[in-house]
């Protein structure tokens, strides 16, 4: 499970980008969200599906500021 945090109008393009991921069979599956969490189930890794995110996030993503739990 994977939390990451991001203001509301930021929330479609952060699950689009990590539903998007699919690199050496890790993938991210939006669950819900509630206030400023977006919650992803993580499949196919043993490492910190933060340090993923985080450097997926950056590149897909641009301008968009997130924090995770």
């Amino acid at each position: 499970m994977l939390t990451v945090q991001a203001a509301p109008f930021f929330h479609d393009q952060i699950i689009k980008a990590l539903e998007g991921y699919n690199e050496n069979g890790v993938s991210f599956k939006h669950t819900d969200s509630a206030g400023m969490d977006i919650h992803f189930d993580v499949t196919g890794t043993d490492e910190d599906p933060k340090v993923i995110a985080k450097a997926y996030l950056k590149k897909a993503a641009q301008g968009v500021m997130v924090s995770f739990k």
